[in-house]
């Protein structure tokens, strides 16, 4: 028995020249972006496909602990303090009894906070593993 399922009625461009056509119209679809969804428009008859990433639907609460070892540096302490939702001083504490949960949260936020940490040089932990 052929289980097999003819996807060809779900394709709705092709390529020419390097642009993408719709074949609804014939004219050039274009990339779109608006808030976290993607994909291409026609930019005659509105024919399209759009995604989100699984980044936006992904429905676990990672948490974000900092590691021992941090430095407690002005500016270190004033990322922690923002990413907490603490004053100065709780956010000093923080760093100084690692590890320390700073958040728990959604993927994307938590991806943000995670390129923040990076780039300031601060160690931390995300649990469960965080595959993005």
């Amino acid at each position: 028995m052929d289980t097999s399922e003819d996807f060809s009625q779900y394709i709705r461009w092709r390529e020419e020249n390097g642009k993408t056509i719709c074949l609804e119209c014939g004219a050039e679809m274009l990339y779109f972006r608006e808030g976290h969804c993607c994909g291409l428009k026609c930019t005659k008859c509105e024919n399209g496909i759009a995604t989100t990433a699984p980044i936006v639907t992904d429905p676990t609460a990672y948490a974000v602990a900092l590691k021992p070892s941090n430095r407690s540096a002005v500016g270190n302490v004033r990322l922690i303090a923002n990413i907490a939702g603490v004053n100065w001083l709780q956010a000093k504490k923080l760093i100084e009894s690692a590890p320390s949960e700073i958040f728990r949260g959604q993927a994307l936020k938590v991806q943000g906070i995670k390129n923040q940490l990076e780039a300031a040089g601060i160690k931390y932990k995300i649990e469960p593993e965080f595959p993005y």
